[in-house]
């Protein structure tokens, strides 16, 4: 559905913005990747605490992440912890929520700053939020 927002600049201006509007409020957002190669272009990189088998947060894992909506939807591509399976684990921030791609449990609590986020029991990453939101 395709709407305008019109508003008043310095009370005299006018502006019309086009954009999409959906009705059931949803974001649009790029499909789940289903490999694990990460994004050849990234909003920031770096590294995050991470731990493999307890939750000790001992190890720094490189990733990247994709900001669609800084503060509400952000995909991120952490480095491999061990696995054989895959270069990176894909994590998708999305409605104060995680979830990945490989259909393994992620669980996730906020704890301050940071999101503590585990998946499949094993993996455990400490995501502070300032990378979500770019601030």
């Amino acid at each position: 559905m395709r709407s305008a927002i019109v508003g008043l600049i310095a009370a005299s201006t006018l502006f019309v913005m086009p954009c999409s509007v959906r009705a059931d409020s949803a974001v649009d957002l790029p499909e789940i990747p289903k490999s694990n190669v990460g994004p050849d272009r990234w909003d920031a990189s770096g590294r995050v605490r991470c731990s493999l088998g307890r939750e000790t947060f001992d190890r720094t894992c490189a990733f990247r992440v994709v900001r669609h909506r800084p503060g509400k939807v952000a995909d991120f591509w952490i480095r491999n912890m061990g696995r054989e399976k895959a270069d990176y684990r894909f994590l998708r921030f999305v409605n104060e929520s995680f979830a990945g791609n490989d259909g393994s449990k992620v669980t996730w609590q906020r704890q301050g700053n940071n999101w503590q986020v585990i998946v499949g029991g094993e993996e455990f990453y400490l995501i502070p939020s300032a990378l979500i939101d770019g601030k």
